[in-house]
């Protein structure tokens, strides 16, 4: 290190004073002040900035290999910058660390398992490998990036593997796999198939598969594949009677009442069938709710009527009925639900204008729009 010092002074300065007072600090230093300039015995171009560079030196009874980690690839080079092997990171390493592998006595030591350069590299995706020279051996995940590995041991615990993160956290954990719990089952000898029995065996089970698949009762555990249907029939016919007479303002009135017949089919059995019937006001159906249990498939399909009057003198915003269908499938036990929407008519809400008897037959009523009146101003209308 004196050497490359006294070297790099009498290259780069020209400051003899600062020169000679480094000189004069160490009375044993006699070098002279032509020295040449210190060349690398040799070098090797990685082609990328190195992370780190350690040595097999650490390591008891192996080669002198240097080992650098490079930002995407892992040189292992002898003493003399001849290259050994490379490993090609498909990932961002952040450390590593050579270790070395105590053999016990009843492995040899000239096992190719044994021999080579261990190491751990530490990664950016919290992750450790264990490598032999360029193959991976083992992986683990941690819950950091480390940037210091260390191999020890601690309370006689051989392997300890210590790792640091750049927040300051240490974390110890050793490599390994817990002991079985349970027994290893016992191998069933072989048995001989016969190949004709085997088939008539299957050749009897669909049969039967197919027989049960074509009986509704069977509770088959299936895809639900239920397609419910509902069928709205219009008697077009009106009716009156007490119960749909309200008070008028002017005089007593009678509205006139509407029954749809509706049908609920599917192309399967289902269960728990459920019809609700909702109406905006002032309108009303009766009833409402009609419980139908168990169709489709070769039960009888769902049939019903549905009543539809006024309760008010009042004006509905909507007209529209919606019909809701709510069942269950025997393959399994979701609720599943369908809508339709029917429009009813306006003569069951709205009554003709009658004239009165004093009247002429020969008035009639005219209506005039007149379209070339101006535009009403907004801020009349919205002061």
């Amino acid at each position: 290190y004196q050497t490359l010092a006294i070297s790099s002074g009498v290259e780069h300065g020209s400051n003899k004073d600062t020169r000679r007072k480094g000189l004069d600090d160490d009375s044993s230093l006699s070098v002279p002040q032509t020295s040449k300039r210190v060349l690398p015995e040799w070098s090797f171009n990685l082609g990328e900035c190195a992370l780190g560079i350690q040595t097999t030196q650490r390591v008891r009874s192996t080669a002198q290999i240097i080992v650098v980690l490079g930002e995407r690839n892992l040189f292992g080079l002898h003493d003399n910058g001849q290259l050994i092997f490379m490993s090609k990171f498909e990932y961002n390493p952040s450390t590593f660390i050579i270790y070395n592998t105590e053999t016990n006595n009843n492995v040899s030591q000239s096992d190719s398992s044994n021999t080579g350069v261990r190491y751990i590299i530490g990664t950016h995706s919290h992750t450790l490998f264990i490598s032999q020279d360029a193959h991976i051996r083992w992986a683990a995940h941690i819950d950091f990036v480390p940037v210091q590995i260390e191999v020890c041991t601690i309370q006689n615990i051989r392997g300890m593997i210590c790792t640091l993160s750049e927040t300051g956290l240490l974390q110890c954990c050793y490599l390994g796999t817990d002991p079985v719990s349970t027994s290893i089952p016992t191998i069933m000898p072989s048995t001989t198939i016969n190949v004709q029995d085997a088939e008539e065996q299957l050749s009897k089970l669909n049969k039967q598969i197919k027989q049960a698949m074509n009986d509704p009762t069977l509770v088959i555990k299936r895809k639900a594949n239920a397609q419910v249907i509902i069928q709205i029939d219009d008697t077009n016919q009106y009716s009156t009677t007490d119960d749909t007479k309200f008070q008028r303002s002017d005089t007593d009135s009678i509205v006139p009442l509407l029954r749809l017949n509706l049908r609920v089919k599917c192309n399967e059995a289902i269960q728990n069938v459920l019809l609700t019937v909702h109406v905006h006001s002032p309108l009303c159906a009766q009833p409402n709710e009609i419980r139908m249990g168990h169709i489709g498939g070769i039960a009888a399909i769902g049939t019903t009527t549905v009543s539809f009057w006024m309760r008010d003198d009042l004006t509905p915003w909507n007209l529209d009925a919606t019909f809701t269908v709510s069942y269950n499938t025997l393959s399994d036990s979701v609720c599943h639900t369908i809508q339709k929407t029917y429009k009813l008519p306006l003569k069951l809400v709205a009554r003709s204008f009658q004239q009165p008897s004093s009247a002429s037959t020969a008035v009639q009523c005219k209506i005039t729009l007149g379209a070339n009146k101006p535009v009403v101003d907004l801020n009349t209308v919205f002061p």
